[in-house]
């Protein structure tokens, strides 16, 4: 189930990235609703997860610092 919802929220992301969406646009504005109330949710329970397990390989940085 998570899947198909990152799936989703990844092309919604694309979307908004690519221009798909647009500052004070309507074409999306219900989705990114649904999408933002997802994560509010989501991303302090795998930050949590995370800071409970700091020796848990996570694999390596997307963007390390330069």
């Amino acid at each position: 189930m998570l899947s198909i919802v990152f799936g989703r929220i990844y092309t919604l992301r694309n979307q908004i990235i690519h221009g798909g969406a647009t500052w004070s646009g309507r074409v999306n504005r219900d989705q990114i609703r649904d999408c933002v109330a997802i994560l509010a949710d989501l991303v302090p329970v795998v930050i949590e997860i995370m800071m409970d397990n700091p020796r848990t390989l996570w694999g390596a940085a997307s963007y390390p610092v330069v």
